[in-house]
């Protein structure tokens, strides 16, 4: 069955409110993304963006000075699981399921 816009809505605020950090992947963007991550902020939650080299990434995500927010470059894809392994703090052989969202973004072709 398929969700309605105020379905999806509700699910994606009640998973950002329980979150206790959010990490978006901004090299295309998303005004979703972009809400996402303003709500975060507003609520106090760190969110980490990734974007890849020479992506248009939003002057709106670049320029913001908020504490919360951090911003890194990710050039290889090994880049992206150290990265996150790190600010997780688990190891490489518990291969935590967020770094599997980024196996079959375009870095896997580099």
């Amino acid at each position: 069955m398929r969700m309605t816009e105020e379905e999806i809505y509700a699910r994606d605020m009640d998973l950002l409110v329980k979150s206790e950090a959010l990490i978006a992947e901004v090299t295309v963007p998303s005004t979703g993304v972009g809400y996402e991550i303003c709500r975060a902020l507003v609520q106090g939650i760190p969110v980490l963006c990734l974007y890849s080299p020479d992506a248009a990434v939003s002057a709106m995500v670049l320029g913001n000075p908020d504490h919360y927010l951090r911003q890194e470059l990710i050039r290889t894809k090994p880049h992206s699981k150290k990265l996150l392994l790190s600010l997780s703090g688990l190891s490489e052989e518990k291969k935590p399921g967020v770094i599997l969202l980024f196996e079959k973004t375009p870095l896997d072709a580099r």
